[in-house]
């Protein structure tokens, strides 16, 4: 049973009424000839000019206790009565001032006798009249005991939200015109019909200012004014008479009313636009999460630095893609990865594989020294955030066999669900690096005339990925303003960096993520291909082996000298030094092969630039061929024309009486025959025979035998040439 108190609400839920207790008195207070408590009420609608009741105290008590009577929580709400109008200001300041009066007067305000003689005074004073005095005292008892409860009801004077359409056209409101031509017209019911199929029948615009509403005014003329319309060649309207058809204000104002902001925004965006653009945000980042570790974002997005090739300057390949991994709780970027392939599924594998590397290792490897307090290493979260275009993909079955995590999809088009990766992308660039480096593209201040990005590049991939790391440590060590944090963070004097709040979890909260071995790593983040073993080992791509101990001890090259085999291949596209192979063990184990002695000469360089190699290397072999084309030719004539005299020679000097049997059984002999004519030969220019056959005296002093001369001659010949080899 409820305490009956003053200004407490009560619903008579039969009659729909609402009362306010006023007070409790005895009956005698009230002009009641009668004993026993009674509770004053008065009715809360103010329209029906009611007056202050008495009802019985155990009435009321038995109404309530019956469930006919309920006691209502809401009441008006409140009023700054600083923002009020100057009108309102001055009508509240008289009522209460009328109100102060009364209540400090001698006379029972809940008796009608008392009422009516203070009545009386009042008009005989001057201070207010009769229907004043009882409006006062009717919204201070209705409305409650305060201040507010007096206020003048404007808002609820000329009928708000209805529309006052004119009977006809003459009774036109507002100044005359003094500059367009003609009277004007009131817009009738029906010249607000004619307006609104206008308006259905026409395309709204998609851009903030309103150009598209000239064009539907014109609509409107020419297709619901026709008889007062002439249309000109050029499409638009000349009216005839300006007192039968709406103005063009007429039009925007009918326009603006009938459909509100929300409608007009609807109409002039895509849905899924106007849904991100009116999406209230209710809830923040740091919600359900433990520590550290817990939920990791991922997302991509094309740098605006264009960057050349490492090994030609000259060549400009365009705007790689970056992937950031950032924890959700501390906003540490804890992942990253820097490539030329299109955003995809095997950027974000390769993201996720770099939280775990030792960042120290890799920012000696491009020559930034750091400790492992100034970066820490990630790991692998509990959640992972992504985009549906990386979740969805076999990135999601990989996550949750090989490292139990949980991939969550953002809703297409709404940036605000990653909102923490997609502010650290405009810190890394925009912050950091990106107006100093040559190339990048600034498209505030960028105007006509100026040199084109593209033109301005000077850095290639390993150089960007060297200034990427030391904007990704400059975020890392960056007050984050907006960060809340909680009330233990604040009193251990916690600074609000990413790498500061990821110690501070990992000491004082709970730290969620996990580490793998890197051949687990490699299994279910690195690419995988099937690979054909061969003779020279695994080949890859592009003259890109693979060979080791641990591949020959798996006996497999006999299987696929006689069956074939493939096998199954994960490769880093960017560490190109290492690749591992699935065993053929029970368990599969992961085999690390290096690069075979033949392929060292790729170690350093990445699968997009061995893949650029290779097309400039097809390329500079198609046009070598098209050049050499003419020469080739040439040389193919003379072997053709070698081939005919050849033969004409055969056939006019071949014995028709020379079987073809005497002829392959006499090859020894003439071979010999042939051997000796060309020594001979070779031995007559040796001695001085010139080129016209006359013969120089060379007469020796002591006779010689010729064939011992040419074998002295012929193991000269070898003697000089082994010598010279």
């Amino acid at each position: 049973m409820p305490v009956i108190v003053k200004n407490l609400l009560l619903r008579d839920r039969a009659a729909h009424v609402t009362y306010r207790v006023i007070d409790i008195v005895s009956a005698g207070k009230i002009g009641l000839d009668d004993i026993g408590e009674y509770v004053v009420l008065m009715d809360t609608d103010v329209t029906k000019k009611a007056m202050p009741h008495g009802v019985p105290k155990n009435v009321v008590l038995n109404h309530i206790a019956q469930r006919e009577w309920v006691v209502l929580d809401e009441d008006e709400p409140s009023i700054d009565l600083e923002g009020l109008t100057d009108a309102e200001k001055r009508v509240l300041e008289e009522r209460w001032k009328v109100l102060q009066l009364a209540l400090n007067s001698p006379y029972e305000l809940l008796n009608p006798k008392g009422r009516a003689e203070l009545a009386r005074e009042f008009l005989r004073k001057k201070i207010a009249t009769r229907p004043m005095l009882y409006l006062v005292l009717r919204l201070y008892w209705a409305r409650g005991p305060r201040k507010q409860s007096l206020l003048p009801d404007y808002r609820h004077c000329g009928s708000p939200g209805t529309a006052r359409v004119p009977a006809s056209e003459s009774q036109k409101t507002g100044r005359p015109r003094f500059i367009q031509p003609g009277r004007g017209i009131a817009m009738t019911a029906e010249h607000r019909k004619k307006m609104s199929v206008a308006l259905a029948t026409f395309r709204m615009g998609e851009k903030q200012n309103q150009p598209w509403l000239v064009g539907a005014y014109h609509h409107l003329l020419l297709s619901q004014y026709p008889e007062y319309v002439r249309a000109r060649s050029d499409g638009r309207a000349e009216i005839e008479n300006y007192d039968a058809v709406p103005t063009f204000e007429q039009f925007r104002y009918f326009w603006s009313r009938q459909y509100d902001l929300a409608t007009r925004l609807q109409k002039r965006i895509r849905p899924r636009r106007f849904e991100a653009l009116t999406k209230i945000l209710a809830s923040g980042t740091l919600r359900d999460l433990r520590g550290p570790g817990v939920r990791y974002e991922i997302d991509a997005t094309i740098v605006d630095v264009y960057v050349v090739s490492r090994y030609n300057p000259n060549h400009i390949i365009g705007r790689p893609t970056l992937y950031l991994v950032v924890d959700q709780f501390s906003r540490l970027i804890v992942g990253y990865y820097l490539g030329l392939e299109p955003p995809c599924w095997v950027g974000a594998m390769l993201a996720l594989w770099s939280c775990n590397l030792d960042k120290v290792e890799l920012c000696r490897h491009y020559g930034i020294e750091i400790t492992a307090e100034e970066w820490p290493t990630g790991h692998m979260p509990l959640h992972l955030l992504s985009d549906r275009g990386e979740g969805m993909s076999r990135i999601a079955e990989a996550l949750s066999v090989g490292f139990g995590i949980d991939v969550e999809n953002s809703a297409p088009y709404c940036g605000a669900a990653k909102s923490v990766v997609e502010r650290s992308f405009g810190v890394v660039q925009v912050s950091s690096f990106g107006p100093y480096i040559p190339g990048y593209v600034d498209k505030k201040f960028y105007e006509r005339g100026d040199t084109p990005p593209p033109l301005k590049a000077v850095v290639n991939l390993d150089q960007l990925t060297r200034i990427l790391l030391a904007a990704i440590i400059i975020h890392n060590h960056k007050v984050i303003r907006e960060y809340q944090g909680t009330p233990d963070s604040i009193n251990h004097n916690v600074e609000f960096t990413p790498v500061a709040l990821w110690h501070w979890g990992v000491k004082h909260l709970r730290c969620e993520a996990r580490k793998f071995s890197e051949d687990h790593l490699a299994r279910y983040l690195w690419p995988e291909e099937k690979v054909v073993l061969q003779k020279r080992g695994l080949h890859y791509c592009r003259g890109l082996w693979y060979y080791g101990t641990k591949l020959r001890e798996q006996n497999w090259f006999l299987r696929a000298f006689t069956e074939g085999r493939e096998l199954s291949v994960r490769i880093h596209p960017q560490r190109l030094g290492e690749a591992f192979v699935v065993s053929d063990d029970d368990r599969g184990t992961m085999l690390s092969l290096p690069i075979a002695p033949r392929s060292e000469r790729f170690a350093t360089y990445t699968l997009s630039e061995l893949a650029a190699l290779d097309l400039q290397k097809n390329r500079q072999n198609a046009a070598a061929k098209w050049r050499n084309q003419p020469v080739t030719t040439k040389m193919h004539g003379i072997v053709r024309t070698g081939v005919a005299a050849a033969k004409a020679a055969a056939k006019a000097n071949r014995d028709p009486f020379l079987s073809d049997r005497q002829r392959l059984k006499n090859i020894r002999a003439n071979r010999e025959a042939e051997l000796a004519a060309m020594t001979a030969e070779a031995l007559a220019g040796h001695l001085g025979i010139d080129e016209k056959g006359d013969v120089i005296d060379v007469t020796p002093e002591q006779p010689f035998d010729v064939e011992e001369k040419a074998l002295q001659f012929v193991n000269d010949l070898f003697t000089t040439t082994t010598n010279k080899n």
